[in-house]
């Protein structure tokens, strides 16, 4: 009867939905932007970009904003089409649309890090320095107005003046930064392969990912992440400057650190640096 009884639960079971995603990524060795729907055959596209795209931000229902390294571009969801660019900038890694329609531009002087604040014409309309801090990747404005972003081997938070307010220190170097609505900070440790989440004192208390714990996965280095609405993560899982290294370009943990999802597609493009899940 025990087994009856197990049998019967198997069968009224449902099985486990396989995960699809819709999403855009970013190709920066070939300078590609892609759109994969796992949902609807067919409607995927590819286009060549400008240099050294990374970072991409939702700026409408069917826009998207791509910064690239001369400065930041938008495109049509549903078309790939180029719609704007705004060029003249150096080392550009990311882009964050304002209320007021403004660009930020997260780039490079000489002095040091650098948030341009420029308008659609892409004129420059104000500027804020790190000083001292350079290699700067991705970035986000807090509800605060402050910029988090991050500088080699550690998250920082500047404020307007570009004071630094709050930084930790991570064993790698991060290519992006996210601060959960629980106050908890999401950054990738590049060759180590996990995103570690950090709290107000910098201190790691959880960790996704990892080599050893996910040795089947091929993985190399974890660029960027993104925290999805049900507490997963995804990440892209960057493949070198140059081709040759194999193994999933986007992979997706969740809570317990379980890989639930994987994307590779070595035709397409090489290698991912940031991707946008669209939920």
């Amino acid at each position: 009867m025990r087994l009856l009884g197990l049998a019967l639960v198997a069968l009224l079971t449902p099985p486990a939905q396989e995960v699809r995603h819709r999403f855009l990524a970013t190709d920066g060795e070939t300078s590609k932007l892609i759109y994969v729907d796992q949902l609807h055959a067919g409607k995927d596209w590819t286009v060549e970009t400008p240099k050294g795209p990374r970072d991409l931000r939702l700026v409408g229902e069917k826009t998207v904003l791509m910064s690239h390294r001369g400065g930041a571009a938008e495109y049509d969801l549903e078309t790939g089409k180029q719609l704007w660019i705004v060029n003249g900038y150096r080392d550009v890694h990311a882009a964050i649309r304002l209320e007021n329609g403004h660009t930020l531009l997260v780039g490079q002087t000489d002095k040091g890090v650098t948030i341009h604040e420029v308008d659609r014409d892409g004129k420059e309309t104000g500027r804020v320095v790190v000083e001292g801090k350079r290699a700067s990747r991705n970035a986000q404005r807090l509800e605060n107005g402050n910029i988090l972003l991050t500088s080699g081997k550690a998250a920082i938070e500047v404020d307007g003046a570009g004071k630094i307010v709050w930084e930790a220190e991570i064993p790698g170097s991060a290519d992006d930064v996210d601060r959960l609505d629980n106050g908890l900070t999401v950054v990738p440790t590049g060759k180590g392969g996990t995103a570690l989440y950090l709290d107000k004192d910098g201190k790691v208390v959880a960790t996704r990912g990892g080599k050893e714990t996910h040795s089947d996965l091929k993985i190399n280095w974890f660029a960027s992440t993104q925290s999805l609405k049900n507490g997963n993560l995804v990440v892209t899982n960057w493949l070198g400057h140059q081709p040759g290294l194999t193994g999933p370009h986007a992979l997706e943990f969740d809570a317990s650190n379980k890989a639930v999802w994987k994307w590779e597609d070595s035709k397409r493009v090489q290698t991912l640096h940031n991707i946008l899940v669209l939920e």
